[in-house]
């Protein structure tokens, strides 16, 4: 019988092992602990999410500060994320993933 979980190598962030068939990503700008005994995971089907970037673009503004002799730098991207189908994407919260099932 297959595992229904392996574990990767430890990480604090990234891909850390597989979880019903389906990688399994930290990532710590999700919250740990919503009340004191539940968290957060979130499922998503990669195939229906399009994501799409623009290169880094920089430009020096010397007019800005010129008084002072200093320049404002600005650098900066586009970013845009489409889903498909909006059902390719749960979040599974409760007392059912409260520790030890996700640690």
């Amino acid at each position: 019988m297959n595992a229904f979980g392996v574990a990767g190598p430890a990480a604090a962030e990234g891909r850390v092992g597989t979880l019903a068939g389906l990688p399994v990503y930290l990532d710590s700008n999700l919250p740990t602990t919503v009340s004191t005994n539940q968290d957060i995971v979130i499922v998503a089907n990669s195939n229906e999410t399009l994501l799409y970037e623009s290169s880094v673009r920089v430009r020096v503004l010397p007019e800005v500060l010129s008084g002072t002799l200093t320049v404002r730098i600005q650098l900066w991207g586009y970013v845009a994320q489409l889903t498909r189908q909006a059902k390719s994407i749960a979040i599974i919260s409760g007392s059912g993933a409260a520790p030890p099932l996700f640690t």
